[in-house]
This record gives structure tokens, C-alpha cells and sequence, in this order.
């Protein structure tokens, strides 16, 4: 998990730079461990000022669906 948290943070930190004031990102996970997903997150908030969550969701596998996490993170000024 952490080499994969790592190579996350490397990419949204350098799209992060590219993306415009008030542009949004979504990040994706197919994963349902908090480290890759809602704690990354948390952290890259930290490293990223000037950003906010819009929307986030966690779901949960079932019997009929695999879990997933994304959060749609904005640039602000």
C-alpha cells in the first residue's frame, strides 16, 4: 500500500500544480484501505493550501459491486 500512496502523491501533487484556480480533480481508487484513500487524502490537503473537498465517497464491497473511494478535490485561490 505505501509504494502505491506514494506514486499517488507524486502524480495529484504534479497535476495539482498544472490545474487553474476554482479547477477540480478527481482521485479514484478501486481500494478500500484508508491509507490509500481517505488518509492520503488528509495529507495531501496538508501539502496542498490551497485546495478544498468538494465531494467524497466510500463505498463498501458487496456481493454485487467491488468498493471504490474518490474525492473531488478543488483548487481555490
Amino acid at each position: 500500500i505505501q509504494n502505491f500512496v506514494y506514486t499517488q502523491q507524486k502524480i495529484v501533487l504534479n497535476l495539482w500544480q498544472t490545474l487553474k484556480i476554482n479547477g477540480q480533480l478527481v482521485y479514484i481508487t478501486c481500494s478500500i484501505f484508508k491509507e490509500e484513500n481517505q488518509e492520503n487524502i488528509k495529507n495531501l490537503i496538508k501539502k496542498m493550501k490551497n485546495s478544498k473537498i468538494i465531494k467524497e465517497l466510500f463505498i463498501l464491497p458487496t456481493e454485487f459491486s467491488d468498493g471504490f473511494y474518490y474525492c473531488i478535490l478543488e483548487k481555490i485561490s
